[in-house]
């Protein structure tokens, strides 16, 4: 005789305990009640003494018209090869729209920003 398929709760209670066991106790709040997400992070960084007095941007619109002193000096991952940048990329667009975000982006084009794929 066939055994019975195991229940959606005793599939869903040996799957916790699978998941639970790689993660870190200290991950689990108390009542093991988590939604498990992920998310990326965007943003500026920089080396404060290599760039010295140069201005650093304080947003997005600073790139717009960039100082010449900022030729040369920034680095992003390819959109073309990055999900991320592209995604930073299209809120730039959703938030300032077109016409300011195409502002933005060209800015960047001025300053020779070089682009880095993201696997090498």
């Amino acid at each position: 005789m066939p055994s019975s398929p195991p229940s959606r709760r005793a599939f869903s209670q040996t799957s916790r305990r699978r998941r639970d066991a790689n993660l870190s106790k200290l991950a689990i709040p108390a009542g093991a009640s988590y939604v498990r997400g992920n998310g990326n992070l965007i943003l500026f960084a920089f080396n404060r003494d290599a760039l010295g007095a140069v201005a650093k941007p304080a947003d997005w619109t600073d790139f717009a018209n960039p100082p010449a002193e900022w030729e040369g000096l920034i680095a992003t991952t390819n959109p073309a090869s990055s999900s991320a940048t592209f995604a930073a990329i299209a809120s730039i667009y959703q938030k300032f729209g077109p016409e300011k975000g195409g502002e933005i982006l060209r800015g960047l084009r001025k300053t020779k920003a070089e682009l880095n794929p993201s696997m090498v």
